[in-house]
């Protein structure tokens, strides 16, 4: 996306930017909200706690849109996500956004991530950042 008033005034770039992110925050969220109200879907988020949100957001670099999560270690009762910063989506990752934060899964594990509760444990034996989620048949845990 490009502005031709841009070129004749470079000063304001960087509002121009912030707008475009906004926008795209602004769809994501009305596309949930007509998944929801209109067609009957329901849309789960994913929820941070406070620590794992400030976490996020200081792990976060400011060139990155969001983290693309590709996978997890661990089962239902406690994992670890497998985080990297990105700029966009690749491939067929969907995006989950929470918090002011976007998250562009793997749709492999999209359902997953969608039910599941980050938190951060930054004591000295603590997990660092940990997911989990509601038990589902076929789980790893065997419970």
């Amino acid at each position: 996306m490009t502005c031709p008033t841009i070129g004749k005034h470079p000063h304001l770039l960087p509002i121009w930017k912030m707008n475009a992110v906004l926008l795209k925050r602004v769809s994501i969220l009305l596309n949930a909200l007509f998944m929801t109200k209109t067609l009957g879907y329901n849309v789960r988020t994913m929820k941070l706690t406070t620590a794992a949100k400030k976490r996020l957001k200081d792990l976060l670099p400011r060139d990155a849109e969001g983290f693309s999560v590709t996978g997890y270690m661990g089962t239902c009762r406690g994992s670890t996500p497998v985080l990297s910063p990105a700029v966009r989506p690749a491939g067929e990752q969907q995006t989950i956004e929470t918090d002011g934060l976007l998250f562009f899964v793997n749709s492999d594990i999209s359902d997953l991530f969608r039910d599941c509760e980050m938190d951060y444990d930054p004591s000295l034996f603590g997990k660092g950042l940990t997911a989990t989620w509601p038990h589902r048949d076929g789980c790893a845990c065997n419970h």
